[in-house]
Order: C-alpha cells, then sequence, then structure tokens
C-alpha cells in the first residue's frame, strides 16, 4: 500500500465516521468506485472505530503505522541504523516511529525517530520530516528536545535526539487530574520552550499531551516540532535553513488543541501555541478536555463557537486567579489573547508563587497543631481549629493576593498595555537612548555619519542633529545630568576616556582615562562609570574592569569594586549603584548593587540566566534589567530596598514587542521607557580563494545562516568539517559541521560556556576551553566526542586561547598578565614541564597567541601596545617579538609567507618580509568577526556579525499626549 493509497484511507475513514451508520456503505460505494482494497480496508477501520469509543483519536495513519512499526521492529533491532542500534520501541504515530536506541559512538540512549516505510519516496513527507529535525536544531534551550544528528541509512531517514527518562504528559493524565504545583510548574516551563522558539520565529503548531515529555528529575520536554512554521518577524536579516512551512488554508495540527484560526485553516503565529498551552493547562488540572465532541466536526463547532466550562466549576479547590489565566489563552480572538510566551509564563509564575506561599502558612499551622497534642488537646478540638485556622488562611491568601496586585499596581507602572512608538529609522544601530528631564528630547549613538556620534533628536521629530560631527573617533554612551545642562560620554578620541559637554555640544573635556557607561549621582557632582562591556567575557575574566567614582569638579577618582563591573546606574536616592559583571574565573553574568560610599556588594540574580543592563526605577523601588531567562532577551524587574540591596521577591518580566530589548532609559515619571529594539546575527559563510594571488574569487555562499550566533569556527586538517562555538546563545557548546553545511552535530551539550574550539593538526583530537571545572582551564576532546579531559590545572587566572603546534604534540594558551605557556598535548598534568615564552622587550606588552606556523618557527598573535592592538610575530628560534601592523586575531597563510588578520571589520593579509597590508574582504553593512582558511588555501571561511537596532518608547498615556507633551 503507498504513501497514496494511505492518505485516501485516512481521509475516507474521517468523512466515513461523520455520516450516520446507514448512510455509510453507500457512501463507499460510491468514493471508492471498483477499488475493493480500498472499501475493505476502511470498513474494518470503521469496524475497529465501534469497539472502541476512543478510537477517533488515534488517525488511520497511526493504526497503520503502528502494525508496520511492529513487523520492523523485529528486523531493526537486528541491526544498526547508521551508528545507531536499536534497542526497543518508544512509540509510533502517523510522521514516525520512534525508537531507543544506544549511539555506539558516544555511547548514549538517543531517541530515534524514523520516517515510516512508505514515505520513504514522499517527497512532502521527507521535507516535513526534516523540517521538524531542522527547527527543532534552530533551537537550545533545556525544555525543548536537543537533536543530535539527522541522517538517512538504507533508504531510512531517521532524527537522532536526546533520550529523556520519564512519561509523556498523555500518559500522566491518564491517572487523572495533576496536583496545581506540579501543573503550574510544568506549564510554566512549556512556557518557557515556547518562547525560545517564538524568539526564533518559530511557530510549533502540534502542542499536545503526547508532545510533552515529565522527565522523572522534574524538567519538561517539549518535542516533535513536524509541523513547525516559520513566523513573520517584524525586521528581516535572513530565515533559518527551513523547507517550505505548510501553506495557509491547510489545517495542520491535532483538533483537540487546535486554536480556532488553525482550525478555519487561517495564517496562524506563536499565539496559536498559547492557546494550546491553554487547552493542556484545563486538561491537567480538571482531567478533561474544555472542547469535547462526538465527531470531528463537533469539535471543530466548540472550539469556533462555545465557551468551555470555567475550571473552578469542575474542580472548587482552583484559585480565581488560574481560572484567569486559561480564561486569556483560550480568547477565541488572538488580539484578546496573551500576545507572548513570557506574558503567560510571568502569570503562571505569579500563581507558583502565591500558591508557594500559601502552602507554606498552611505547613507551619499545622505542625503547630501537632505539636498542641503534648497538652492534651482532643481531636475533635484539633479538627475543628484545623478548619478554621485553614479558613482563615484562605481568607487571608485571598487578601494577600489581592493586597499584592495592589501594591503592584501602586508601586510598579503596568507595562502590558502601554503603547509602542518607534523613536528611529535608521540603517544600522542605534544605541544607549537617554529621555531628556523635560521629554521633548532624547539622545542616541549612532553609526550613521561612519564613525559612531552621539545625536539628540526631538521627541516625534524626523531630523536628527549630530551633537559630536567635530571628532572623528567614535563617541558613545551618553548620559544627561540630572538638570540636563551637561552631557558625559565615552568617546575614543585621543586620548580615550570619559568627557563631558554641555548639551549644546560646547565646551567639551576629559575627565578621566578610563571607564565606560558614565551613571551620574542625583545631586551631578559625581559621575561612575565601568569597564568595557564590549570586550568578551573571556578579555574581561582576565583583565579586572572595576567601577570607579569620579568627582565631576575635580577630576579625582576612587575605585569602587575590585572585581569585574559594567555598565552601572546610580540609584535615584544616592543610597546605591546597581553593575553586572562576570563571576570570578567563570562565564556566568550576574547583577549585584553596592553602596555608593563602598562596602560588600549584595547580589540581585544569581541563576544561570544571562542578566545584564540594570537600572533603577525613578522611584528607586525597582531595579529592571534585561535578561534571557524567558526565552528570549526582554526587559524584568524586582522589587528592591534601594538602601540595603535586598531584593523583595522574584524578578518578573516586562515584556517589549521585540526578540532582543536592551538599553533602557525612563521619564522621570516613570510612565514612559525608551529601549533598543534589536536583531543580530552571527553567520558562517564560505568564499572561494586563490591561495597564489591571495584573494577571494568569488560571492559568499551560507554554511550556517538565521537567527544563530556562530563563532570561531576552524577547519578540521581534511578540509570536510569545521567545529565552531555558540558562544553568545544561551547555552555554549561546541559543534561540528560539515564545510558544505549538512551532518551538523553537538559536541558537548551542558550548561558550561564551551569556547575557542580547535582541531588537531592530526585531525584527531579538538582542544577549547571551558569553565566545567569551576574556572577556565583548557579542555581535551575526541572527534568522535569521547575522551573528554582536563588538560591544564592552573592556579591565579583563568586559562584560555588553546594554539595547537603542527605536529599535535604541544598546545600554546594564555592567562591574564602572564606570558604564554606551552604544555605537551600528550601528558598528564602532574607530569608536565611546563614552558613559557620569553618576555618582549616592554615587559607592559601582553601577547596573546592565535596561530602556529606550519613549519613550527613562529606564532602569530596579537599584542595591546599603547592602547591599540597590533598583530605581532613570535620567533621560537630568536625567542624575539616583531611587530606587522594594526590588527587582531591572525592566522597563517599556507606558504607561511604572509598572515590574515581582523582590522575595521574586515579581514586583511599582511607579507610578514615587506610588512605590506591589504584588505582581503569585506561586507558593507556587516562586521567580520573571525575567519580560518582551507588546508588546501581555496575557501576562506568567515562569521559575519549584522545588527540592525531602532529605538522605540513604550508609553502607559496615550499616543497623542506624549507627542504633543508641551
Amino acid at each position: 500500500m503507498n504513501s497514496e493509497h494511505w492518505n485516501k484511507v485516512d481521509e475516507l475513514l474521517g468523512a466515513v465516521l461523520e455520516l450516520a451508520p446507514e448512510a455509510r456503505s453507500t457512501y463507499l460505494a460510491d468514493q471508492c468506485g471498483g477499488d475493493v482494497e480500498l472499501r475493505v480496508e476502511v470498513e474494518k477501520l470503521v469496524a475497529a472505530h465501534e469497539r472502541s469509543g476512543k478510537f477517533i483519536e488515534t488517525s488511520a495513519m497511526n493504526v497503520v503505522a503502528r502494525a508496520v512499526a511492529s513487523d520492523t521492529l523485529r528486523t531493526r533491532m537486528r541491526e544498526k541504523i547508521g551508528p545507531y542500534r536499536v534497542i526497543s520501541l518508544l512509540g509510533v504515530g502517523g510522521m514516525g516511529e520512534v525508537y531507543l536506541a544506544k549511539d555506539s559512538r558516544l555511547a548514549r540512549k538517543v531517541a530515534l525517530k524514523i520516517l515510516p516505510a512508505p514515505f520513504t519516496f514522499d517527497t512532502d513527507r521527507i521535507r516535513r520530516f526534516e523540517r521538524e529535525a531542522r527547527a527543532a536544531s534552530a533551537l537550545n534551550h533545556p525544555n525543548i528536545v536537543t537533536v543530535y544528528d539527522i541522517g538517512e541509512h538504507d533508504g531510512i531517514h531517521y532524527i537522532a535526539t536526546d533520550y529523556s527518562e520519564g512519561e509523556t504528559l498523555r500518559t500522566r493524565l491518564t491517572r487523572g487530574p495533576m496536583p496545581l504545583a506540579e501543573a503550574v510548574r510544568a506549564a510554566v516551563q512549556m512556557a518557557e520552550a515556547l518562547g525560545a522558539a517564538h524568539s526564533a520565529g518559530i511557530t510549533h503548531r502540534d502542542i499536545k499531551p503526547e508532545n510533552i515529555v515529565l522527565r522523572n528529575d522534574g524538567y519538561v520536554k517539549v518535542l516533535d516540532f513536524g509541523l513547525a512554521k516559520l513566523a513573520k518577524q517584524p525586521v528581516v536579516t535572513g530565515s533559518l535553513s527551513l523547507p517550505p512551512p505548510s501553506q495557509s488554508g491547510i489545517v495542520a495540527g491535532t483538533v483537540k488543541y487546535m486554536s480556532p484560526e488553525q482550525a478555519r485553516g487561517d495564517d496562524v503565529d506563536a499565539r496559536t501555541d498559547l492557546w494550546s498551552l491553554g487547552v493542556l493547562l484545563y486538561e491537567m488540572v480538571t482531567g478533561q478536555s474544555p472542547f469535547e465532541g462526538k465527531s470531528q466536526a463537533s469539535v471543530f463547532d466548540a472550539i469556533l463557537n462555545r465557551t468551555p466550562t470555567p475550571v473552578t466549576e469542575l474542580n472548587d479547590n482552583l484559585p480565581s486567579n488560574l481560572e484567569s489565566i486559561i480564561n486569556r489563552a483560550l480568547e477565541k480572538d488572538p488580539e484578546l489573547r496573551y500576545q507572548s510566551a513570557a506574558d503567560m509564563r510571568a502569570d503562571l509564575r505569579r500563581l507558583e508563587r502565591m500558591s508557594k506561599a500559601s502552602s507554606s502558612r498552611l505547613s507551619r499551622t499545622m505542625t503547630r497543631l501537632k505539636g498542641d497534642r503534648r497538652y492534651g488537646i482532643g481531636w475533635r478540638a484539633i479538627a475543628a481549629i484545623g478548619i478554621a485556622v485553614a479558613a482563615l488562611v484562605a481568607i487571608f491568601s485571598f487578601l494577600f493576593s489581592k493586597q499584592e496586585e495592589q501594591v503592584q499596581r501602586v508601586v510598579g507602572p503596568d507595562w502590558t498595555s502601554a503603547k509602542s512608538i518607534q523613536l528611529t529609522t535608521g540603517a544600522g544601530p542605534e544605541f544607549y537612548p537617554v529621555l531628556a528631564a523635560d521629554e521633548k528630547m532624547f539622545l542616541y549613538a549612532s553609526p550613521a555619519s561612519g564613525n559612531w556620534d552621539i545625536y539628540w533628536q526631538r521627541m516625534g521629530g524626523k531630523n536628527p542633529v549630530n551633537l559630536t560631527r567635530d571628532s572623528l573617533a567614535d563617541d558613545t554612551q551618553p548620559s544627561y545630568s540630572p538638570d540636563g545642562v551637561y552631557i558625559a560620554f565615552r568617546s575614543e578620541r585621543t586620548p580615550a576616556g570619559i568627557y563631558v559637554m554641555e548639551a549644546t555640544s560646547e565646551n567639551v573635556r576629559r575627565l578621566s582615562d578610563t571607564g565606560y557607561n558614565p551613571s551620574w549621582s542625583p545631586d551631578g557632582r559625581e559621575l561612575v562609570v565601568g569597564g568595557d562591556p564590549s570586550n568578551s567575557p573571556t578579555i574581561r575574566s582576565l583583565i579586572p574592569s572595576p567601577l570607579w567614582i569620579i568627582d565631576v569638579a575635580t577630576v579625582t577618582k576612587r575605585q569602587l569594586t575590585p572585581g569585574d563591573a559594567v555598565q552601572p546606574s546610580w540609584s535615584p536616592n544616592g543610597h546605591r549603584i546597581a553593575y553586572w559583571g562576570l563571576h570570578e574565573g567563570g562565564g556566568r553574568r550576574d547583577i549585584w548593587t553596592i553602596p555608593a560610599h563602598g562596602g560588600p556588594p549584595v547580589a540581585v540574580t544569581d541563576d544561570d540566566a544571562l542578566d545584564w543592563n540594570p537600572l533603577w526605577s525613578p522611584d528607586g523601588q525597582y531595579l529592571y534589567f534585561a535578561s534571557n531567562r524567558g526565552g528570549s532577551m526582554n526587559f524584568w524587574r524586582v522589587l528592591i530596598d534601594e538602601r540595603t540591596g535586598e531584593t523583595k521577591g522574584t524578578p518578573e518580566s516586562v515584556t517589549t514587542p521585540s526578540v532582543y530589548s536592551h538599553h533602557l532609559s525612563f521619564s522621570r515619571d516613570g510612565k514612559r521607557m525608551a529601549y533598543v529594539q534589536r536583531v543580530e546575527t552571527q553567520n558562517l559563510h564560505r568564499i572561494a580563494f586563490d591561495p597564489v594571488k591571495n584573494r577571494t574569487t568569488g560571492e559568499k555562499e551560507n554554511i550556517i545562516h538565521g537567527t544563530e550566533y556562530v563563532t570561531e569556527p576552524d577547519v578540521s586538517p581534511a578540509g570536510d568539517w569545521l567545529v565552531y562555538s555558540s558562544q553568545g546563545e544561551r547555552q555554549e557548546d561546541i559543534y561540528l559541521i560539515k564545510t558544505d553545511g549538512s551532518a551538523r552535530r553537538q559536541l558537548t551539550n551542558d550548561p558550561f560556556n564551551d569556547r575557542s574550539p580547535r582541531w588537531s593538526p592530526d585531525g584527531s583530537r579538538i582542544a577549547f576551553y571551558s569553565d566545567r571545572s569551576g574556572r577556565y582551564e583548557i579542555w581535551l576532546i575526541n572527534v568522535d566526542g569521547t575522551g573528554l579531559r582536563q588538560a591544564t590545572f592552573t592556579s591565579g587566572s583563568s586559562s584560555v586561547y588553546p594554539v595547537w603546534s603542527p605536529d599535535s604534540s604541544h598546545l600554546v594558551f594564555k592567562q591574564r598578565n602572564e606570558l604564554p605557556f606551552i604544555i605537551d598535548a600528550n601528558k598528564d598534568w602532574d607530569e608536565q614541564t611546563i614552558q613559557q615564552f620569553h618576555p618582549p622587550v616592554a615587559p607592559s606588552e601582553n601577547f596573546w597567541p592565535f596561530s602556529w606556523s606550519s613549519d613550527g618557527s613562529r606564532i602569530a598573535g596579537q599584542m595591546s601596545m599603547g592602547g591599540r592592538n597590533s598583530v605581532v610575530i613570535y620567533n621560537n628560534e630568536t625567542k624575539s617579538y616583531e611587530t606587522i601592523a594594526p590588527g587582531v586575531r591572525p592566522f597563517w597563510a599556507r606558504d607561511n609567507r604572509g598572515v590574515f588578520f581582523n582590522y575595521e571589520r574586515g579581514i586583511h593579509y599582511a607579507d610578514i618580509e615587506t610588512k605590506k597590508t591589504r584588505e582581503i574582504v569585506s561586507f558593507p553593512g556587516h562586521e567580520v568577526r573571525s575567519a580560518c582558511l582551507s588546508p588546501d588555501g581555496r575557501s576562506l571561511y568567515i562569521t559575519l556579525r549584522r545588527t540592525e537596532a531602532d529605538i522605540w518608547l513604550l508609553s502607559i498615556e496615550p499616543l497623542a499626549k506624549v507627542n504633543q507633551r508641551p
């Protein structure tokens, strides 16, 4: 039976079951004509339906697929599918069979999804199957299934994913409704997963209990992106490498969980997934579906036209605010539904927090009652007291929740109904918005003139004024003084540092030779400045970047913090300064506050989320910050005591209509918020190259292109694979991919930061640095993912940037303010005889190695001299250093006669003998970040960064009032 025949069976079965029993025979005779086999097959399935009332929930495709799976399992158990040995059948559906299998290379269990044999010649089914793998692999989130591999073996198409020990939500629901805490905890994680998918432009479209796994460790995993669809994005900078999505007008999904727009076959967006999540939440707490029917048509009618029974009527122990969450998720009009997963997750988290508080109070009460047994209180008395206390607790909880909501309305503005206004529309990025005190104008920084300048623009105007047009250097990070008379800013003019000028751009003067992101004290007498936030976490972990307080009048300064601290924000009453920084020896970033006069810092966040960009609310009662804790980079706030730094609750989301938001600024009354909406990608490309003339010979070709963030690629010695890291994403791991863009697989998959992978010249191992030991050290791993081991166990600062010797026997690595070290790559740490580079002539010059010449004689690196980075060559024989040209991140040409390096957003080439340099390639509107050359010298692999960013305003007041403000 071919796939076309199967589809006809499934179509006829659905139509027949809609008919009255007496009309079915005539209908089948008419539809099947002389195809006796087709009619018999449908009649068998109709008979099976009559024997099982719930059979309608399993399509004919699933029934036949399960039969095929049982027939083929025995065969597949005896053989391997590629590198995977099948262990047992986990499940089967119309789109695939899922097996538990073992990866023979990495000795780990995987879930192996296989396209059913009858579909192996069905182009559309194969395309949907591949779309599932590519959609899931484009995401990187602990609550989303991780795709390890996709491939084809002897005509069998497969996807290998992580195997989660646990049960599906469908299995769990067979035991009845879930306790409220368990259901809300699971829903929060589902919302986080959907938020990550939606921020990447992916709509799942098939959220149902079968696609949710409840792991034994409490984690929830969202599976099966077979119906995934790319959402329309407000700014288009590329697309995920997915096959074309399903066309509008075609109903895709599972009926009970479809949104109204999905059931009608209309275009859908991320809000359809939030409807489905609302259906799941309803089922989890009640044990029944909100939209029931005896046929598909009746279910469609319920979805489109009927309101489900309130959950509080089905279970009177459920709180009313849960009812509100479900009702909003199940709004039939998408405009009235939750607009983002982050919004829904925030409401669920509030519900979870209040449930925990009520549970804790009740637990303490019952503990006291149990203790009263010593005093001879009778059981009836205890029961009576318990009932009374429970009633009081319920009343208190209700009042407490109402009081909490009222406090939030009074203390913190409600941004959920705020209106959006786009303030800038220029090409490229506009950063660092600052609202003026009179709210009639704002400042920002832009590279529109060719270098970064500070611009003044009227609110609602379209003609910005360049305030730093007389400077050809970059001027950024403006900050208005409290009285609006002065503007402090960071400038790269000579000498670089913190400058201040009048708001009219007159009387520019330098205050400090160090510092970034100036923030004024409330009295306008001092500035606090931090380290360079644009430096990589690695550089900042090696070079301290403390906070400094600068007296504006006397230009004297004092150090406030010893460790890493950037983007400071002075609290409105002057008590504390907020900042973010890196933990000692690691890459995790968190937010702290510190007394303005000095003292111990107090943590605001302490989690694995990427938290940064703190800013105090104008009344000092909230600290706002940017974070990816909701799946995308958006704003959060936490209630805080400005005097002590003590937080008074958990962070709550303040979601903007943007995938990536940062750089906050508030109006004085706190009712308007200026911020940056940013879209940034860093993708991997290949360009044909002439190794004789050292020039490119063609246009760039995409290897990885879309919403991903690819860093530091390195090509294998055979020239057929690339290794790279995902530094900058929520989880930083090492990946392998073929140079044609196929067969990508994840080499590491853990919460640690794995960076700067380098392929050994013999092709067997990859060196990288990671904080998996608690601090950054050099690690080695075999190309097949086995043999992970720590290569360095250093003291002092972190060890980073491994570089291989050409014979794969030694490694060079770097520590802060230390000369580079050389170790034997084949010996354990306690067997090492560590070598170190000779010092340069000037001890203050700090050499960072990046590439070892193939003849072993020289090492190319970079050195900071006089505030400028230059390409420098270290001679292994003479132990001397030679400066070649300004630039960073050099790597050797194939003939060792020159080096390529980054300079002014492009790749340049320098001849070692003549020191003549020339640009090899650049792309206007993009920044070339890192590059490597194939072993034959005929392909140049580069990562390109593109940033589009505009300034927007969120306003709680009507837009007309903002635009017409006097």
